[in-house]
């Protein structure tokens, strides 16, 4: 899953998750985790995560693909996000096109 140039990369991206999450996370962050229903982001949260993946990466990280392919808010997982940056990060064409 990790990146050449990020080998700890879940961890950077589950660490912008926890700066934003609206209640705070004490426990883990799991893959399973639906960032709207389990963790309560809303539109605003998403663009402040867009930022602090940003800090976290040193890059510019535009969520707005990996949003589009969500249709329902369960299938925008931590997982599918973790999948989503990594295909960013590698160059990848299509990112994001089955979260």
């Amino acid at each position: 899953m990790a990146s050449p140039a990020f080998p700890d990369l879940v961890q950077r991206i589950d660490q912008a998750i926890r700066s934003v999450t609206p209640r705070g996370v004490d426990t883990a962050i799991l893959p399973d985790h639906s960032l709207v229903l389990d963790l309560g982001f809303d539109s605003m949260k998403v663009a402040l995560l867009s930022l602090a993946l940003e800090e976290q990466l040193g890059r510019t990280i535009l969520l707005e693909r990996w949003l589009s392919c969500g249709a329902n808010p369960a299938t925008l997982t931590v997982g599918s996000l973790h999948q989503y940056v990594r295909q960013v990060l590698v160059g990848d064409e299509e990112p994001g096109t089955t979260p």
